[in-house]
C-alpha cells in the first residue's frame, strides 16, 4: 500500500481539476482526496469531525430541499413546495389554546399524496435516468421520523398503516370483514347462483387524536449555523418521543383488546408449550398469514432464546436464531417485533402477543403531520422552538363472528 503525504494528495487534486472535463466521478474523487488531505494535516480529531460531516451530508441527501431550507432558518413570504412533496408554510400569528405563539413556520410532507398519484421525480441534483439515482423521490423529513420510530418500537412497524389513512381527522366509519371459512366452489352449467356473505363489521374512528413531541428549544446561533446537523439531531429526538408515547398507546390498546390465547403454568417462566398453545389459539387463517408474527420486549426475547429456543447448556441459542430480510429474529418462522412497551415476564403480566398484524390498524392523517418552528415565542431567551405534531389512533380490526380474534396474548399465571 502506498503512503502519501499531504503534499502528494494536494498535487493529485490539482491534476484532476487541471483537465479539460470535470465529470461527476472526477468531482467525487476530488472531494475525497481533499478530505484525506485535510485529515492528514489535522490528524485524528479532524478525521472524527469529517466522519460527523459525512453523516450530516448523507442525511442531507435523504431529505428534500424544503426540509433543508426549513432547518436552515428560511422564512418564506409565501408557501413553498418541493417536487418531492415538502411544504413550508409561514404564519405571521399562530394561536393555540386561545394563546398567541407569535410567528411560526410549518414543515409538512405531501409525498404520500404524490405517491398515490403514481408520480415519479428525479433525485436531488440529478436528471431523469441519471447515474446517481435518477427517477427516485427523496425521502422527506417527516416520513424519515416515522420510519425511525417504527424501528424503535416495532409494534408500529408491524401495524397496518395503509387502509386506515385518511385525508383529514374528522370522525369516520370504516367497514371491516371476516371471511375465514368460505371457499370458492365449482359451478356447473345452468346451476343456480349461490350466495355466501362474509361477516361485515364497522370500525368507528373518533376524531383523530393529536400527538406532540413537546417543543424542543435551540439557541438562535444553533438554529442558524447547524442546518442539517440540527435536522438529524431533532429527527432522532422526535422518533424516540413518538415511539415512547404513541407506541406505548398502541401496546395498551393491543393488551386491552386482544383476548387471552394461553396462560403460563408459572408466574416467572415461559415454556415452548406456552408459545405453541398461543399460536394454536389463533384462527389458522390468521396464524399462517404472511403478515403474522410475535410482539415482545427485548428481555423476553432473550429469555426465549436462552431457555426455550434451545438448551441453555448448549450455548448455541444465538447461532440457531434466524432472521428475516428485515433483520427480525424468527420464532416458528414468524418474525419477532421488539417493543420496549411490552411487559417483562411476571405474575399477571402480558409479555407476548401473536397474530396477524395486518389486522392491527393505525388511523393517521399523513398530510397533517407537521414540524413547527417557533420563530418568536422563545426569542426573549434568544431561542427558537421545534415541535413535531401528528394525528393517529389504533384499533384491532374485528368484524364479529366465531374465531374473529386476529391477535391474542400470552398471560403469565398469577
Amino acid at each position: 500500500m502506498e503512503l502519501r503525504t499531504a503534499t502528494d494528495l494536494l498535487a493529485e487534486a490539482r491534476n484532476i481539476v487541471s483537465k479539460d472535463s470535470f465529470p461527476r466521478e472526477a468531482e467525487a474523487r476530488f472531494n475525497s482526496i481533499m478530505r484525506l488531505h485535510d485529515a492528514t494535516r489535522a490528524g485524528y480529531p479532524q478525521i472524527a469531525q469529517l466522519s460527523r460531516k459525512a453523516q450530516a451530508e448523507m442525511f442531507a441527501r435523504t431529505i428534500d430541499p424544503a426540509t433543508l431550507a426549513f432547518f436552515c432558518g428560511h422564512k418564506p413570504q409565501q408557501d413553498q413546495i418541493s417536487v418531492s412533496g415538502g411544504l413550508i408554510e409561514r404564519h405571521q400569528v399562530h394561536r393555540f389554546g386561545g394563546r398567541s405563539r407569535g410567528a411560526v413556520t410549518f414543515l409538512r410532507d405531501y409525498s404520500s399524496v404524490l405517491a398515490a398519484e403514481n408520480r415519479t421525480y428525479a433525485g436531488l441534483l440529478t436528471t431523469q435516468g441519471g447515474s446517481d439515482g435518477g427517477n427516485m423521490v427523496p425521502i422527506g423529513f417527516i416520513p424519515t421520523v416515522f420510519a425511525a420510530a417504527k424501528r424503535f418500537d416495532q409494534v408500529l412497524e408491524a401495524a397496518n398503516w395503509d387502509i386506515a389513512a385518511t385525508s383529514d381527522g374528522r370522525p369516520t366509519n370504516q367497514p371491516s370483514l371476516t371471511d375465514t371459512a368460505t371457499s370458492a366452489v365449482k359451478i356447473a352449467e345452468a346451476d343456480a347462483q349461490t350466495f355466501a356473505n362474509p361477516s361485515f363489521g364497522n370500525i368507528a374512528w373518533p376524531e383523530a387524536t393529536t400527538w406532540t413531541s413537546k417543543a424542543i428549544k435551540a439557541s438562535v446561533q444553533l438554529d442558524t449555523d447547524a442546518g442539517v446537523k440540527l435536522a438529524a439531531l431533532l429527527a432522532d429526538a422526535f422518533r424516540i418521543r413518538c415511539a415512547r408515547g404513541f407506541g406505548a398507546e398502541c401496546v395498551s390498546i393491543l393488551v386491552a383488546d386482544a383476548p387471552t390465547g394461553a396462560t403460563t403454568a408459572g408466574a416467572s417462566a415461559i415454556t415452548q408449550t406456552d408459545l405453541l398453545e398461543l399460536v394454536k389459539s389463533v384462527d389458522p387463517s390468521y396464524a399462517a398469514a404472511d403478515t403474522s408474527g410475535w410482539a415482545m420486549n427485548f428481555n423476553t426475547l432473550l429469555y426465549i432464546l436462552e431457555n426455550v429456543n434451545t438448551s441453555a447448556s448448549s450455548g448455541d441459542a444465538l447461532f440457531r436464531a434466524r432472521r428475516d430480510d428485515r433483520g427480525h429474529i424468527l420464532l416458528l418462522e414468524k418474525p419477532v417485533y421488539v417493543s420496549p412497551s411490552m411487559d417483562d415476564i411476571g405474575a399477571t403480566k402480558v409479555p407476548v402477543l401473536f397474530g396477524d398484524w395486518s389486522r392491527f390498524l393505525i388511523r393517521h392523517v399523513p398530510t397533517e403531520a407537521a414540524v413547527i418552528r417557533y420563530d418568536e415565542l422563545f426569542m426573549a431567551n434568544m431561542q427558537k422552538g421545534y415541535e413535531f405534531l401528528f394525528r393517529a389512533d389504533a384499533k384491532i380490526m374485528h368484524a364479529g363472528g366465531s374465531g374473529d380474534d386476529p391477535i391474542k396474548k400470552l398471560v403469565c399465571h398469577s
